[in-house]
């Protein structure tokens, strides 16, 4: 638990290592005492629970390491795992009682190894409270202001602002010339709607915490990453700008309630700062990665207790609640993240549960428009509801953070086909009562709400130029030019991808 967190103090909290080090401790003092009444002896006893929970915490990590090499066979390769670590810990007991030694020297050894094992997260934990307390996270490099409107604004005359982020929502593009599927139903009702869609709309990182930290501070994070200088601040400060971020303070000063929908992903699970905060889950994310490492897993899978089944149940709950938001008192800046289309793989195109099994013996391709089905026809659901539901005309922006990952292992080096569908992306603009002429084609996420703003808000906010960037272990590549030339359809290289 401590190894962990110390590799995701970023994203993780402190508090999310309290329940399963309860349970931890809870369950080797329940087997402490158990084992006692068995050996009759404390050292033989700590021997055995010190074996067990070796085995407890290792299940996943064997039986994952399975899956990745026969996913169809998954289930029947845990169970074997299982049957086999049973079989281990009935022989280790029963030759721990058969042999009745002092076992002073094994002690020795063991308590020294947990000595080291707890001491190098500990040094690792400690020395980033240190440096967190010493370098603060510098703010977003933009200041928002808007003048007064003539006599003040009336909360009534503010919209409600919707931004709707699906993670991993593919261009047209994209879902033509890779996933085989032509998504201009979709595209058709949101422009039937109301909505201007952006054909060749990108986005300006291709992962998630970067786009969105960059769309919510409406900057490029280059500043950012010269002023902090090390890997460990940078996130650090993008993580903490996806929690207080631009858009939120200026929405705050404006009379804005704000609510979050949250996802199972830690950084947007729940956002401290939001008057109403929207979710399901049983566990926290680095709660459900420690659960998934254990033995309970075997059985808590096959009930559904697991990430799989959590998010096949958070998924039309969210949406549910979605659509009634229009109910909910404004003004308010509703900001969602889904993770569909986005795997794992749990919806059917009619939203019927996908098991792991099922999903592995699928296409990614398939599994992905199924998927990407059923997100169509909720989201339709939830337009409707909020356009026709609220009692002003709202403002909503449908993005994608980043497109689908096309390979099973995409790096930022794969081929310039692989990075047209990485960068390119769903965004569309419901944007009533002005001139949506300033919108065009190829915009990106960094510049949603500069256009947003200066139109309902009077601000008078510069677009900037609408760049792809790649961030690799901090280092920083453009990519911008072979991304336009792939999205426009032009000839371009193949190959080893771009430096």
């Amino acid at each position: 638990m401590l190894f962990l967190y110390s590799h995701n103090q970023s994203q993780a909290s402190l508090a999310d290592i309290w329940l399963p080090l309860g349970f931890t401790l809870v369950l080797a003092t329940a087997l402490m005492c158990l084992a006692r009444l068995i050996f009759h002896d404390s050292r033989r006893a700590g021997m055995m629970v010190t074996f067990f929970l070796f085995l407890f915490y290792s299940y996943g990590r064997v039986c994952q390491a399975l899956r990745d090499r026969w996913p169809a066979r998954y289930i029947l390769a845990s169970l074997v795992v299982l049957a086999l670590y049973t079989v281990l810990i009935v022989v280790v007991c029963i030759l721990l009682r058969r042999h009745k030694g002092t076992y002073h020297s094994m002690t020795r050894l063991l308590n020294a190894a947990v000595v080291a094992l707890l001491v190098v997260p500990a040094v690792r934990i400690a020395a980033h409270a240190w440096a967190s307390d010493r370098a603060p996270v510098p703010l977003p490099s933009i200041s928002l202001s808007s003048p007064p409107p003539p006599g003040g604004r009336a909360p009534q005359d503010l919209p409600d602002i919707y931004y709707i982020i699906m993670d991993r929502y593919a261009s047209a593009g994209t879902l033509r010339d890779v996933y085989g599927y032509d998504n201009g139903e979709f595209t058709g009702y949101l422009r039937g709607r109301g909505f201007y869609v952006a054909d060749s709309s990108t986005c300006n990182y291709a992962r998630t915490d970067f786009s969105l930290a960059s769309s919510l501070n409406l900057v490029y994070l280059t500043d950012l990453l010269e002023e902090t200088r090390t890997p460990g601040r940078f996130m650090r400060a993008v993580y903490s700008w996806l929690q207080d971020h631009a858009v939120l303070r200026f929405l705050r000063q404006q009379g804005y309630r704000f609510v979050h929908f949250g996802s199972w992903w830690t950084p947007t699970s729940r956002n401290d700062r939001a008057d109403l905060n929207v979710n399901r889950h049983i566990l926290s994310e680095f709660s459900m990665v420690l659960y998934k490492t254990t033995m309970l897993y075997a059985v808590g899978a096959a009930l559904g207790l697991d990430s799989h089944g959590e998010q096949w149940r958070r998924v039309p709950y969210e949406f549910q609640r979605l659509k009634g938001m229009p109910a909910v008192a404004g003004p308010k800046f509703v900001f969602v993240h889904f993770l569909v289309p986005h795997e794992g793989f749990v919806f059917d195109r009619d939203g019927r549960f996908v098991s792991r099994t099922e999903q592995a013996r699928r296409a990614l391709e398939e599994n992905y428009v199924n998927q990407l089905v059923y997100t169509n026809r909720e989201l339709t659901e939830a337009m409707e509801s909020i356009i026709t539901r609220s009692e002003k005309q709202p403002i909503v922006i449908l993005q994608a953070d980043e497109g689908p990952r096309p390979v099973a292992n995409f790096t930022p080096r794969n081929s310039v086909g692989d990075l047209r569908a990485r960068f390119g992306i769903l965004n569309a603009y419901y944007l009533p009562g002005v001139d949506t002429s300033v919108l065009y084609p190829t915009i990106t996420p960094v510049n949603s709400f500069r256009i947003v703003l200066n139109l309902y808000f009077d601000t008078n906010l510069e677009l900037l130029p609408d760049r792809n960037f790649v961030l690799d272990s901090y280092d920083v590549r453009e990519v911008t030019d072979v991304v336009a030339r792939s999205t426009r359809g032009e000839a371009a290289p193949t190959g080893p991808a771009v430096h």
